[in-house]
Order: structure tokens, then C-alpha cells, then sequence
């Protein structure tokens, strides 16, 4: 929570004269009064969260006299919101900086301006570095930071990759990172060369951090409240290893790193890394590829497990009570089985070291999640090179289903405003007023409006902690009724190298850098985790009929879901299209995918993923193939038509991609404010306004792999996931 004073927090509560300010910037400052063009505001929010990269972002309307000057060249805007005192008097919370990504003027020339804006974590994403940069051997957390954020090494000498800004350098601020930047030294070898910002979060994030920029535009390396392990504490970090593990030969390295030595005094013993893993669901823990393991915690998950058992250390920075004098306007309350799974099987994917599939499975009969009963079977399946034994294979299977704990619930307060709320911030409710006993929650996003007045809606505060039930139990036997990976009539063949393999859920193993987190999509609303074996859902409509332009044919048959994934196989002129059940005005939607040949030839499938009209209008409809390519080109391409194809036929992009490997690929339709994006690995690749936006009617998503002609050679596109956000504007 921001520091505010006591007559802050005793008049929030009340009947007060909130003041918002928005400033157009000079150049990039720092602090709580930076110079620059005060902004008149119409309307607009600012959203902050705790599960995205982007950790906020602002939607401001301004006259429309201001359009001209608000221009998206880097240009960013401070926003702040405080209280009017009787006595003439103000206290204004800083909200942030916010660069401005999209300025739309409706109805033009006079209409109001509306401002999207995202906060600093953007720009540090987008500064990726150009060639690859080799960290030196030895070089302190201090150094690499600034390296990567300023270019230079706070020493000065040649510059290593481009800085943030240009302008300004950015201050970093270590003090409350719970450990001493000067002292942790990054591993030697590492190499960065797509992502600093992923770097540097792992970096943070081995010692239990996170990254934000505070309100005033400072870079804060900040450890989750509450969390000891992550504070610096190597003494007590060993001796709980020791603890869990009952084994003394365990090093823990300064970056949290940890070894387990197993008896033969060399290999690892992977039960102890399991084993620690469900000691603390809050956390992962996944080799570097240096033979280290990484502790990374799940900064709203932890700090759920805090809050449920060491309380003392998590004070309530507000409570939030109904009646006629609380702070409690409204609240929903909703609960979801998506993602949750009751049996898990889990596989070495290592083809030297056979596991077998092992098996974990909620088996208390007293549990509503239990296989058998009205639940029914959902499985999740889990693959590792790290797996090397069948006792290691069935310990992660036990580790990973002993996760569940409940169903997910997600609280939602619409609340008196209070704008120095942060994500993280430990609040306390009592949904009936006064008399009920309160809970305490974790707020995992925040909404402070920048509007006030009549007609102002109250803004949201969400939290995200588990629905708990009885204890669960599992077992892990070795199912007979899976396929044995060792068993040569088994249809998947480790030993093939056209095999995508077993599978995991989570192919990468990870998902990767997604647009919806990075630009706080929210909540995943629908879509197919493919957490099941067979044909597509019956939320796919599959197609049956004769192939593009009457090329081949498109079958059902050339569709199964298998091992986490859904393929589509096409060989011989059969492939396969599908369309998903939802179609709306409007579009968030992400899709993790790879395309691979499994056979020879000269002639290439086409695959595509796809924004359709629901009526089939077309050209009139339009049509955006956010993902639209050649097998095997190494060639990522989109096609963005227009509506009629009017006044010209479509917008086009392309560049060099690795398309056997999985990508994410994203986009993003605001009809409202006639916005078009597209997104791969997070990263914008296409932004489209006015006319490219203007699809007249509700469009749904289709996964095609197409015949363009000739004979194409034999070709797998592989889904590991399809996950749908709240649109735009809904």
C-alpha cells in the first residue's frame, strides 16, 4: 500500500472530494511532480495487477483538442488521485507513468480523445537487446541490472545493449529486495539474447522477487511480502532443505539454487526435488540446464499460503465492511472447475531412461474431486527430461496432483475508492457488514478511476485464492489401461524422431511468453487446455468437405487429441479445419502452436489460425489470419483483410520464424475503438486501426491446415492450448 497519512485513511472511508491529475510529460522524469501539460479528464481508469508482466495500464478520455498533442512517439502520462481536504488542503497517491500505445478519436474531428497507455515494465519488454550479450563471469546482480536497463555498467564503459530510454536513466531501487545486489553474483555462462526483461525477472525471482516500476518511475526489485525463503536468508533456506529432504549432503547456492546428491554421489535425486516442490505448492522449481534447479515463487499463490499459516507476517493494510457506513458498495463471487484435474500421469521424456507411465489420482472418497465419482476423469498429463526412473516419474505425479487443493475462486469488491491500494496488498472483508467475521485476501488487480462525481461507478479490487476441501489423498499405481512407452504396438514411439512425443500439457514444458499476460488480459474466460484424449470437444465444429479452392479434402479424421495437444494431420490431400463454439464482437484469443513435416516432398501445407465472421460473409465480413504461412518456409506471415476488401485488399506482414518450434500467437480486435493487433512470444507484430477493424458482425476463431495445391508433403500442426479473454470494451 502507498503511504498515505492517518487523515488519509480515516477520510477514504467517508463522504470526500477525490481529485484526479494527469500529466502529458516533458521527456521521461522521475518523482511525484513531474513537468509537463496538464490534461482535462473526460473519463478512464487505470488497472493494476499482480499476475502480468505490464503490471498496469491506463484508459484516460481528453477533449478533443488535445488529440494532436497525445502522440504514441514515447510520449508517456503521470497519473494521480488524492483527496480535497475541507480546509483547502490535498494529499495526492501517485498512480504511475504510463507510456501512451493508442490514441482513437471518435467521431473525428471533434470528438473526445481516448488514451490506451501501459506502464514502464513495456517499454523495458520491448527493449530487447539486438545481438546476443554474454554476461561476464562474476558480475553482481547491481551491475547486471543496469546494464540491462541503463546499457552501461554503473562502472561506465562501452555500452552492451541499448538503453531503456534514451533520455533519462532509470533509477533502480533495491531496497526492499531482502538481499544485497552487491553481494549475488549471476551464474557464469548466461547468455542473454532475446528477452533482458526475462533475464532479469528470473534473476529476481530466484530470490523470491518480482519486478515492478513504482508510481514515482523508479525500477524496484521488491521481495513478495512475506515470503522468508526469498529474502536473502541462505542459512534458514539450507537448514528447510535439509528439513524436507532428510538428507545433509544438499548445497543451496546463493541465487537458490539447490543440488540433491543421490547415493551413487553424482546424478540427481529428483524424489528430493519433488519432494520439496509439495512442501511449497506456492513455488516451481525447474532445472537451469547447468545442473541447478531454480526456485521461482507464484507471487499471489505464496502469499495465499502466508496469509492461510503466518498471518503475523502479512499485516491487513485495509478493511472493507458493508452497511450503511462501509467501504463495501458490491460483490460477486464466482467459482470454476476449468484447469482443476483429479488424475495426473507423468512420463520421462528422456528416451534413454524408460519410466513408464505412472499414475496419481484423488482416490478419498470423501473428496468431491475424486476419480469416479460425479467429477468424473480429467486428466493432466506431465512429461520431463529430468525424469530418469519410474519412482521419480510416479513421485512427480503425486507432487503435481497433490496441487489441488479446491476449486479456484475469485472474489470481486466494488468498493469505496482507495488509490493507494497495490496488487499484493493484504485487505480484509466481511460481505455482510460488521458482524460477519472477515476474511483476509490477497488482491491479485486493482482498479482506481480517474473519474468522480454522479454516475461514476464504484471500482473493483479481485482477489484469487483456492476453494479448499477436505484432504485429498492420491496413489500413483501404474495404470494398466495407459499406453507402456516401452511397448513397441504402443502407437507413440519415443524412438521416432516425427513423434511430437509424449506430451506434457505444457509442451515447451512452460507456456512460454504470452501477449495475455504481458498486456493483463485477465482471466482466461474459455478455450481448450486439450486436457483429454480423443476427438475435439463439442466445442469444435469440424469440418468435412472439399479442401481450399476445391484442393483435397478437409476430414474429421485428420483430428485427435492426444498427450495435452490437439493435432491436425495432413498427408495424402486430406487435412482438417475446425471452427470454436465462440463468436462475439470483439476478440482476445491466444493459441500455442508448432508446425512440423513428418514425411518428404516439395509441396507444402498452409496452416492458419483465423478471426471468421459467424454469418460466412466474405469479403464482406472480413477475415484476419493472424497466423498464416507455409509449412516448413521457417516464415511467420498474417493477412488482415478488409471488410469487401475496400479500399484495398488486406494488410500483410512478415518475418523469419522458427515454426517447428511452439510460438504463441495472439490477437487482439476492439471494434470499439478500431484497433486490429496481432502478437507473437508477446510481442507486437501488426497494429491496424480505422478501416482493417471495421468487421460488421460477431467472428469466432478457426484452426485450418490448408491444401494450396499440388501433392504437400506429410505435416503435423500441433495446439498445445486455446485460451479466449474478455474482449475489448465488454
Amino acid at each position: 500500500m502507498w503511504p498515505v497519512s492517518a487523515r488519509f485513511r480515516d477520510v477514504i472511508a467517508g463522504s470526500h472530494r477525490a481529485i484526479s491529475r494527469a500529466v502529458l510529460v516533458e521527456g521521461h522524469q522521475f518523482g511525484p511532480n513531474p513537468t509537463g501539460v496538464e490534461l482535462p479528464i473526460l473519463g478512464g481508469d487505470v488497472q493494476l495487477t499482480a499476475s502480468s508482466d505490464i503490471k498496469g495500464t491506463l484508459d484516460l478520455t481528453v477533449p478533443a483538442d488535445y488529440f494532436d498533442q497525445v502522440d504514441p512517439y514515447g510520449l508517456e502520462i503521470f497519473v494521480e488521485r488524492g483527496i480535497f481536504f475541507g480546509d483547502g488542503s490535498t494529499e495526492m497517491v501517485p498512480v504511475g507513468y504510463f507510456r501512451i500505445d493508442d490514441v482513437v478519436q471518435r467521431p473525428a474531428p471533434n470528438g473526445p480523445a481516448r488514451i490506451d497507455g501501459v506502464s514502464r515494465e513495456a517499454q523495458l519488454i520491448d527493449n530487447r537487446p539486438i545481438l546476443p550479450y554474454q554476461v561476464p563471469t562474476g558480475v553482481t546482480h547491481r551491475s547486471a541490472f543496469y546494464a540491462l536497463v541503463n546499457g552501461y555498467t554503473p562502472e561506465g564503459g562501452a555500452q552492451v545493449v541499448a538503453p531503456m530510454f534514451s533520455d533519462a536513466v532509470v533509477p533502480i531501487d533495491w531496497d526492499d529486495a531482502g538481499y544485497d545486489p552487491d553481494e549475488a553474483t549471476v551464474t557464469a555462462g548466461q547468455i542473454v539474447e532475446d528477452s533482458g526483461f526475462d533475464f532479469l525477472a528470473k534473476l529476481a525471482s530466484a530470490r523470491g522477487c518480482v519486478l515492478r516500476f513504482r508510481p514515482t518511475g523508479e525500477l524496484a526489485v521488491e521481495r513478495v511480502d512475506g515470503a522468508e525463503l526469498a529474502a536473502g536468508r541462505i542459512g534458514r533456506a539450507a537448514q528447510e532443505l535439509i528439513a524436507a529432504f532428510g538428507d545433509p549432503t544438499i548445497q543451496v547456492h546463493e541465487d537458490f539454487s539447490f543440488v540433491g546428491m543421490s547415493d551413487n554421489g553424482g546424478s540427481w535425486n529428483d524424489g528430493l526435488v519433488t519432494g520439496y516442490i509439495a512442501a511449497h505448492p506456492g513455488a516451481t522449481f525447474e532445472p537451469d540446464g547447468d545442473g541447478h534447479y531454480v526456485w521461482t515463487p507464484d507471487p499471489v499463490l505464496y502469499l495465499e499460503r502466508v496469509v492461510e499459516g503466518e498471518a503475523a507476517l502479512s499485516p491487513v493494510v485495509w478493511e472493507i465492511h458493508g452497511g450503511p457506513s462501509g467501504t463495501l458498495v458490491d460483490a460477486s463471487r464466482s467459482k470454476t472447475r476449468r484447469g482443476v484435474y483429479n488424475l495426473t500421469r507423468a512420463v520421462g521424456s528422456d528416451t534413454t531412461a524408460q519410466t513408464g507411465y505412472q499414475i496419481a489420482r484423488i482416490t478419498d472418497p470423501l473428496s468431491p474431486l475424486r476419480q469416479g465419482g460425479l467429477f468424473g476423469t480429467v486428466p493432466r498429463f506431465y512429461a520431463s527430461p529430468v525424469l530418469k526412473t519410474a519412482e521419480a516419474a510416479a513421485k512427480a505425479a503425486e507432487t503435481i496432483q497433490a496441487r489441488v487443493r479446491g476449486l479456484p475462486k475469485e472474489l470481486s469488491l466494488f468498493v469505496v475508492p482507495n488509490p493507494a491500494l497495490r496488487p499484493l496488498d493484504i485487505i480484509s472483508s466481511a460481505l455482510t457488514g460488521r458482524g460477519q467475521q472477515p476474511e483476509r485476501h490477497v488482491l491479485e488487480s486493482v482498479t482506481i478511476p480517474l473519474a468522480s462525481g454522479e454516475g461514476a461507478s464504484a471500482p473493483e479490487l479481485r482477489t484469487r485464492t483456492m476453494n479448499a476441501i477436505a484432504d485429498v489423498s492420491v496413489d500413483d499405481p501404474q495404470d494398466p489401461n495407459f499406453p507402456d512407452p516401452t511397448d513397441p504396438t504402443d502407437p507413440v514411439d519415443p524412438t521416432d524422431p516425427t513423434d511430437p512425443g509424449p506430451g506434457t500439457g505444457e509442451p515447451d514444458p512452460t507456456d512460454g511468453t504470452q501477449a495475455a499476460v504481458q498486456r493483463g488480459w485477465g482471466a482466461i474466460i474459455d478455450g481448450d487446455e486439450f486436457d483429454y484424449t480423443g476427438r475435439p470437444s463439442g466445442k469444435w465444429g469440424l469440418y468435412d468437405g472439399a479442401g481450399h479452392d476445391g484442393n483435397g479434402r478437409r476430414s474429421p479424421s485428420a483430428y485427435t487429441v492426444h498427450d495435452g495437444m490437439m493435432t491436425c494431420h495432413g498427408e495424402n490431400k486430406v487435412s482438417g479445419g475446425c471452427a470454436f463454439s465462440r463468436g462475439e464482437m470483439g476478440a482476445r484469443v491466444e493459441i500455442r502452436a508448432r508446425v512440423y513435416n513428418t514425411g518428404g516432398g516439395n509441396d507444402r501445407y498452409h496452416p492458419v489460425l483465423i478471426l471468421w465472421p459467424d454469418n460466412d460473409d466474405w469479403p464482406g465480413g472480413a477475415e484476419y489470419d493472424f497466423m498464416e504461412c507455409d509449412e516448413g518456409t521457417g516464415k511467420f506471415g498474417l493477412f488482415m483483410h478488409l471488410p469487401n476488401h475496400q479500399p484495398y485488399r488486406q494488410d500483410h506482414y512478415e518475418e523469419p520464424l522458427d515454426l517447428t518450434q511452439w510460438h504463441n500467437y495472439a490477437c487482439e480486435w476492439n471494434p470499439s475503438a478500431k484497433t486490429l493487433k496481432a502478437y507473437v512470444d508477446g510481442r507486437e507484430v501488426y497494429a491496424g486501426s480505422g478501416r482493417v477493424a471495421e468487421a460488421p458482425g460477431p467472428m469466432h476463431l478457426t484452426i485450418q491446415l490448408d491444401d494450396f495445391g499440388g501433392n504437400p508433403r506429410p505435416c503435423n500442426f500441433d495446439i498445445a492450448w486455446v485460451r479466449h479473454y474478455q474482449r475489448p470494451n465488454a
